[in-house]
């Protein structure tokens, strides 16, 4: 389970869905065309999420707080259920 940037959805999956809940006003949103079941979500930066599924894949997505969903990018990872999924931003000043 997690907010999205903004604070304006919270999300959580449910078996192979993702289920984004508005908050104060925003417009609900359910992704279905997934059929994997859905093992983890992540926070990549800004407006850019993650999930993983239980045979190992990652899918990049975009969401917006208007509920516009967009897969970006789709890959196979592991060989087994994704477990968690975290980013770490690094940066260097110059």
């Amino acid at each position: 389970m997690m907010l999205t940037t903004g604070n304006t959805h919270l999300v959580y999956a449910t078996f192979d869905n993702l289920v984004f809940r508005g908050r104060n006003g925003a417009p609900d949103f359910i992704y279905v065309e997934h059929r994997k079941k859905i093992t983890a979500l992540g926070h990549v930066k800004d407006n850019q999420y993650a999930f993983g599924d239980e045979e190992g894949a990652v899918h990049f997505f975009k969401f917006s707080a208007d509920a516009k969903f967009e897969i970006t990018k789709s890959s196979p990872q592991l060989n087994g259920p994704v477990k968690a999924i975290k980013f770490l931003h690094q940066t260097k000043d110059m």
